[in-house]
């Protein structure tokens, strides 16, 4: 039911016989474009009407007169941007009153008829014609909405989201990248309709005979994402698009063209993975549109131009893999391979002695960080970027501690002190950025404390010898000035002042980026490091035809092999950040990824948990053990622990991680 506002009528504050609520006014054409809320009409004494000086100053509306042809309620609105002629209808219980157009559009005979037609229209049960043109440009808009457009609406939708604190940046610019691939000319399904997207190229619908066009640009997509793909070379893409369809092939084919191993996987795969991603957003991005056309076909009491959406058409045929035939791939393909996972793989022991191996060769404390990070990921199944944002306790403002915002490590002076955050004692680790949007708390158990603290004292040496190592750059930089003119050389000692200063700037991060290039100031990029560590493995040997891959989510899966042969399935998925935050009761129960603090109790037991598989890794490597423990530790017989031998030859032309 429409409510009836109170209206401050022109005149109504003046005197005088008449009422002026009821009262019509004439004006010219001339004097209704001339209309401010500076000015109102009003009748003088010989009936004629004047402008006068509107003293309050505030929007007005008045009844206008036609002569004898006046229509019920029909009038002008002077408001603050514009001037509109509007019709008020009554209908029964409610009243209506409805906005014909701007005074500067249209003369007052043509205001004149639309108001007639508006009160026969609403009169009638119906909408007026204006808004009766809102509802059929509406549905005309939905029903010839494109693909891209979808995809823009989803897109403003999510960044929304964004602004809200409820999704991350990422997801946008995931979906942004989806609309790049269709807009591609390859693809070209930017700017097909949504309702044209299970018609073929010859204008039949759908059925068992036809080739839609949503399958069509499916194709195109997957062939476009494989020619630009970087895990295949020239050569194999040139194999790959002289096959046609090559995913319809088999394994035998697929040898049979010269691809090897897991490489005929990763062939038989090409593209799938961005094409069923750009096509999952297409399908969430249809159906926002939907379900907002639904709404307002409701509200215009109409039936939706659109109800179904196309894409599912794909699953029925079964384009997109499902859960078995992704893990028949990563089975074939070798995607996942935790360390150590078999009995005797000893993966594990020579990635660990590898990594120690290299850091004990490294001379600058700088080239170790990635080594200790490598290390970090591994004892605390961190995803990706879960580690390279960790910043230090102590280098953070107290209202990024207070608001969550930032990621950090506090190693505590001792075992029973309390951190003045979280008030939990001992060393920890919080993050605030994870992939599930929540936070999390680590306890710090003792070899991953150890490996922490070299990085702490890392750290304090920047600090502390910053003005004297600062000072000797400068005095080498002006006795360089002093010697010569040659540009390229004095480079030299002006990128080592950059370089004093960008470690100085950049202190603050457990793991700083080694390169003045990074913008960020953390190190974030470990994937040659990785390559080595598969030929320091065994796992990449050519000369073997051994190629298998190594990435950091194999880092966290190994821990999670680990972890199941000593817990509980419950603690398991507490240190791997799996936990289900709601109990059969409804009621949330504590857990690292949903609740903020752990109770004292709770809290020892994840720590102890998390020191009784830290050690068990540890110690499949005595080598590795007797370099990372302290004194208090026991040394470990090396005997049956050889050092390996490392790989430092150039590793080009290798995958980049799954």
């Amino acid at each position: 039911m429409a409510v009836k506002k109170r209206v401050h009528y022109a005149g109504a504050e003046q005197g005088g016989g008449m009422s002026k609520r009821g009262q019509r006014y004439h004006l010219t054409q001339a004097q209704l474009r001339r209309l401010t809320l500076a000015e109102r009409p009003d009748i003088d004494p010989t009936g004629k009407t004047r402008l006068v000086p509107n003293t309050k100053g505030k929007p007005y509306r008045f009844l206008l007169s036609m002569g004898g042809s006046n229509v019920s309620g029909f009038g002008v609105y002077v408001g603050k941007t514009k001037t509109t002629y509007e019709v008020q209808v009554g209908t029964g219980t409610s009243t209506k009153r409805e906005a014909l157009g701007s005074v500067m559009e249209l003369t007052i005979e043509e205001a004149f008829r639309r108001a007639v037609d508006t009160r026969q229209a609403i009169r009638g049960g119906g909408d007026s014609p204006k808004r009766a043109e809102k509802t059929h440009a509406h549905a005309l808009e939905v029903r010839s909405i494109t693909v891209e457009e979808c995809l823009a609406r989803y897109i403003d939708y999510l960044s929304q989201r964004v602004v809200n604190g409820d999704r991350k940046p990422v997801s946008v610019t995931a979906v942004r990248l989806s609309l790049a691939r269709i807009q591609r000319p390859e693809v070209g399904l930017a700017n097909v309709q949504v309702r044209d997207l299970l018609i073929d190229e010859a204008g039949g619908v759908e059925g068992a005979k036809t080739t839609p066009r949503i399958i069509q640009a499916w194709n195109a997509c997957r062939t476009s994402c494989m020619e630009l793909s970087n895990q295949l070379t020239t050569e194999q893409k040139k194999t790959l698009r002289g096959m046609g369809e090559w995913w319809r092939h088999d394994a035998g084919a697929m040898e049979a063209a010269g691809f090897k191993g897991r490489y005929i996987q990763k062939a038989l795969s090409s593209g799938l993975a961005a094409t069923e991603h750009t096509f999952g957003d297409i399908k969430r991005a249809i159906d926002l549109v939907i379900e907002e056309e639904a709404q307002q076909a409701v509200l215009q009491k109409r039936a939706p131009e659109l109800s179904i959406n196309p894409t599912k058409i794909l699953f029925k045929r079964g384009y997109f893999r499902d859960h078995t035939k992704l893990r028949a791939h990563y089975r074939k393909a070798q995607v996942r391979n935790p360390l150590g996972e078999a009995e005797g793989d000893q993966s594990l022991q020579l990635a660990m002695k590898a990594l120690i191996g290299r850091r004990q060769h490294y001379l600058d404390a700088h080239q170790k960080v990635g080594v200790d990070y490598l290390f970090i990921v591994l004892l605390w199944a961190l995803r990706r970027n879960e580690g390279t944002i960790l910043r230090w306790y102590e280098d953070c403002t107290p209202g990024e501690l207070l608001q969550e915002t930032r990621s950090w490590v506090w190693l505590a002076p001792n075992p029973q002190e309390r951190n003045p955050t979280t008030r939990q004692t001992g060393s920890q680790a919080f993050l605030h950025d994870t992939k599930t949007g929540t936070v999390q708390h680590i306890p710090i158990a003792y070899f991953a404390e150890r490996i922490l603290r070299m990085r702490w004292d890392d750290r304090l040496d920047t600090v502390e010898n910053y003005p004297q190592r600062l000072a000797k750059a400068k005095a080498e930089l002006a006795a360089a000035e002093a010697r010569t003119y040659d540009e390229m050389k004095l480079a030299i000692y002006r990128k080592a002042i950059r370089r004093i200063e960008f470690q100085r700037k950049n202190v603050g991060w457990v793991f700083p980026a080694r390169s003045i290039k990074a913008k960020e100031g953390h190190y974030k990029d470990s994937k040659s490091l990785l390559q080595y560590l598969r030929v320091d493995t065994g796992r990449l040997d050519l000369a073997r035809d051994i190629d298998q891959g190594l990435t950091l989510h194999d880092f966290r899966r190994t821990l999670g092999r680990f972890a199941s042969k000593h817990l509980s399935g419950r603690m398991v998925s507490e240190l791997l950040k799996h936990f289900n935050s709601h109990g059969t009761d409804g009621e949330d129960k504590m857990s690292s990824t949903t609740a903020k603090y752990y109770s004292d109790q709770e809290w020892d037991d994840v720590r102890g948990a998390m020191a009784q598989v830290e050690e068990a890794m540890i110690r499949t490597s005595p080598r590795v053990w007797n370099y990372l423990k302290g004194a208090d530790k026991p040394m470990l017989d090396e005997a049956n622990d050889p050092p390996i031998q490392l790989s430092w030859r150039s590793l080009k032309n290798q995958d980049e991680e799954e």
